[in-house]
């Protein structure tokens, strides 16, 4: 083995498994969720300023040459806009066990006024006890319950998943950007508003399958952003990858070739670092 091999070699031994940093045709990423437009038109800004994408989109293989985006809708929306012929992504092994997906629930700080009633003309509302709330929610009979004080209404889930994206698309429709709420993870309300501060209202939303994600995706049928969260070990963060590969003539196997030359570059020079133990990050 050369002198250079054994330096990488020593390297990526240090570093362990790195991440599966690809680039797809833009055509070819699918998205689950929809796009924020105030955050892809700020991001559009700052990608031309900055000329690097710092975090990877995480996208899911089909099988067919597509690919799923699980974790950075407005990121690839953001390059679509700018005409970027190929996104760099990470691949993940979506159906490995060590893949989770989870789901955020959404904390209102204030609620719209008339709401949620006003919505029963376009999502169906159930007037249910909180304790039959949390068990249509764990059961997967509900898509979301909101709460508003003491009172509790269900989403009921249709037979159609396009549906009931739909439905759930209309209900977060109906307060985003209208009233402040946080995105929080699902524990007892005590403990959300111990963290959070006082709020009006509280829309929890049910666990989705992965294979339900992959379905949504293949018919074109968009979940509402912040609702799916998906916890992957091994996440590249602050890769800062050169927006001008993207931007450049060429195939995506000569750009994959670039990237893996690329990455084994950043290895041999000690500036790829893993962390095994869960890290809480102050600057994104």
């Amino acid at each position: 083995m050369s002198p250079e091999g054994a330096v990488a070699g020593q390297a990526l031994e240090r570093v362990g498994t790195l991440p599966d940093l690809r680039f797809f045709a833009t055509p070819d990423l699918l998205l689950h969720e929809e796009h924020d437009p105030d955050r892809v038109g700020r991001l559009v800004q700052r990608l031309r300023e900055d000329r690097v994408l710092r975090n990877p989109p995480l996208v899911a293989e089909l099988g067919d040459g597509r690919a799923v985006v699980l974790d950075g809708a407005n990121r690839v929306t953001a390059l679509q806009a700018m005409a970027v012929p190929h996104v760099p992504v990470q691949v993940v092994r979506y159906l490995d066990p060590s893949v989770r997906l989870d789901r955020w629930h959404h904390l209102l700080v204030q609620v719209p006024e008339g709401w949620p009633d006003l919505l029963r003309d376009t999502v169906p509302l159930e007037f249910v006890a909180p304790e039959e709330a949390a068990r249509r929610l764990s059961a997967g009979q509900a898509l979301a319950c909101v709460r508003v004080g003491a009172v509790v209404w269900a989403v009921p889930r249709p037979e159609s998943l396009e549906e009931g994206a739909r439905w759930l698309r209309g209900l977060v429709a109906s307060y985003r950007g209208r009233v402040p709420y946080h995105r929080v993870e699902p524990e007892d309300a005590e403990a959300v508003q111990a963290r959070y501060g006082p709020a009006a209202g509280l829309v929890a939303f049910t666990r989705f399958e992965k294979a339900r994600i992959l379905e949504l995706a293949r018919n074109a049928a968009k979940l509402p952003a912040g609702v799916t969260r998906h916890v992957v070990p091994g996440r590249a963060l602050r890769v800062n990858l050169p927006l001008e590969v993207a931007f450049q003539a060429g195939s995506v196997d000569e750009k994959n070739a670039w990237l893996r030359a690329w990455v084994r570059e950043r290895v041999q020079e000690g500036r790829v670092r893993a962390y095994p133990e869960p890290t809480v990050l102050f600057d994104e």
